[in-house]
């Protein structure tokens, strides 16, 4: 390791590094921002977008309708055709 001549080289441990100026500490913090601002922009700009078809599908969902039962079979047939989706029954009693 070189050394410059009049100069002591710094010790790892044991001593703190000199206080840095308030105007330094501003910048580094501007820095340290601006670095984290375009990081997510750059992220933002890359991520990946949902594709026409999808968002067409997102934003017009099918309009729900209220179906009249008269007999268990109905029932059973429509049950059968919605499988694996969100059911609501409303029963309804004339007493």
């Amino acid at each position: 390791m070189a050394l410059i001549e009049g100069c002591s080289p710094r010790p790892l441990f044991g001593r703190e590094a000199p206080p840095a100026s308030r105007s330094a500490l501003r910048a580094r913090a501007l820095r340290s921002a601006s670095i984290a601002l375009l990081s997510g922009l750059l992220v933002a700009a890359l991520a990946p977008r949902p594709s026409p078809a999808l968002r067409a599908q997102v934003a017009a969902p099918a309009e729900p309708t209220v179906v009249e039962l008269t007999d268990l079979e109905t029932l059973r047939a429509r049950f059968d055709q919605d499988l694996g989706k969100l059911r609501l029954v409303l029963l309804l009693s004339p007493t």
